[in-house]
């Protein structure tokens, strides 16, 4: 290899690059990688350690200093970094996850349209009509006392059977009902030995929970007190 590609790091002087393979290759004590500007070196194990600790992404630019104090018996120590401008994109990278978790999924904004629209449908359902008494059952006649005509008969008295009660099924809030769905939905694939496209799965885990909305027992996300 051309020694212009031979990249030998001088004590003291930090030098930035970028890793075309975060792998490298091993050889006896040391690891060997190529630098994105074409340029090979190789790093002791020691350095190999701090460097994948890193736990870099490709692309992502760092900085290797290997630190001497210039006598024969003081120790090498190396120093490898992200670089100001990586550990920025870093930090970009990072808050775009946090946002992005803090959003409800595409699914989860399905199941609360599907909640807002069966209680809209529920709303609107009008209210009983009230029954109302005949006036013929209503009075009792009074000719009559048993010994000069016939005795009054009792009016049989008006009874409306009241419709039984439904008890009213378990309402678990959304959130808990949509992790609980979806595990038992992993679950049951897995037990199975099934493999379904990330799609199917969704499609299940929807149709489950939107039969439970309609049954009545989902009740709105819950939030913390």
């Amino acid at each position: 290899m051309p020694v212009d590609k031979i990249l030998h790091f001088a004590p003291n002087i930090p030098v930035v690059l970028t890793l075309v393979d975060l792998e490298g290759f091993w050889d006896a004590d040391a690891r060997h990688y190529e630098s994105t500007a074409g340029q090979m070196f190789t790093l002791p194990r020691i350095a190999v350690d701090i460097l994948n600790r890193l736990e870099l992404q490709p692309g992502e630019e760092i900085q290797i200093r290997k630190s001497w104090k210039g006598r024969r018996l003081d120790p090498i120590t190396w120093v490898i970094c992200r670089t100001p401008r990586a550990e920025q994109a870093l930090a970009r990278r990072e808050e775009q996850a946090r946002l992005e978790a803090e959003q409800p999924s595409e699914l989860a904004l399905e199941l609360e349209a599907s909640i807002e629209r069966e209680r809209a449908r529920q709303a609107v359902v009008e209210p009983p009509v009230p029954i109302k008494r005949n006036a013929r059952h209503a009075t009792v006649p009074t000719a009559g006392t048993g010994t000069d005509g016939p005795a009054p008969q009792q009016s049989p008295a008006l009874t409306l059977a009241s419709p039984p009660v439904k008890p009213r099924p378990q309402v678990i809030p959304w959130n808990v009902a949509f992790r609980e769905v979806s595990r038992w939905v992993a679950a049951e694939l897995k037990t199975n030995d099934l493999q379904w496209s990330d799609e199917a799965q969704q499609a299940m885990v929807c149709t489950c929970l939107i039969a439970e909305v309609k049954a009545g027992r989902i009740s709105t996300w819950e939030r913390p007190q």
